[in-house]
């Protein structure tokens, strides 16, 4: 579950790249985050009260409409690798 927490975090929506979405985020003052550990899912949205309706229309947008992008699987898939043979080398050491 920890690399779907760190992918979702670069991802955008049908109808905006992930930075363009992250960009009207930054223009309410506001940021989303996912995270994760053994026994839960987060998604962390921070932001001023005063534009707590918009970035909510923005979060609903994103969880409603989240497009994959293979690019970033794969990104998330090599460091997962590369953290995994990292693990296994300091076990054998």
């Amino acid at each position: 579950v920890e690399p779907l927490s760190s992918y979702l975090n670069y991802l955008g929506t049908e109808d905006m790249k992930a930075d363009l979405f992250r960009g009207k985020l930054q223009q309410l003052g506001s940021g989303m985050t996912f995270s994760c550990d053994e026994n839960r899912f987060s998604i962390n949205i921070t932001g001023f009260d005063e534009n707590f309706e918009q970035t909510m229309v923005l979060v609903s947008q994103f969880l409603k409409t989240v497009k994959p992008d293979k690019k970033q699987i794969k990104n998330i898939r090599d460091a997962v690798r590369i953290r995994d043979k990292l693990r296994r080398r300091i076990l054998i050491i």
